[in-house]
């Protein structure tokens, strides 16, 4: 599919729906393989194959933390779950939001036990 048809089902497609979903999720993946080139480990970012870790605020917002190749989605992935289960010393989360891991085939939420 072509990047104007992505964008075209993004707007079009209605709100919720799995088409606009898969649109969204994958003009992140075109644009995070376009704007970053190449994996911190020198892997070199194709659209198909970046992971770029989403976040969602707690206000709705979102942003993209991170573009990285499969390899590297693993450790980054521990370290994630690893700040995700800390918590403040009055108990709130250490790190606010939700995560998930966007692939140009799915999206996968990032779960955590937050811990004391």
């Amino acid at each position: 599919m072509s990047f104007s048809n992505l964008v075209a089902e993004a707007i079009l497609a209605p709100e919720g729906s799995a088409a606009r979903a898969d649109a969204e999720r994958q003009m992140t993946c075109k644009l995070a393989a376009s704007h970053n080139i190449m994996c911190e480990c020198g892997s070199i970012f194709d659209q198909s194959t970046i992971c770029v870790l989403e976040r969602l605020w707690t206000d709705g917002r979102t942003s993209h933390v991170v573009a990285c190749c499969p390899s590297c989605r693993v450790p980054a992935d521990a370290k994630l779950r690893e700040l995700l289960s800390r918590t403040m010393m009055d108990g709130s989360p250490a790190v606010e939001g939700t995560f998930s891991w966007l692939t140009w085939d799915a999206q996968e939420e990032v779960d955590c036990e937050v811990t004391s």
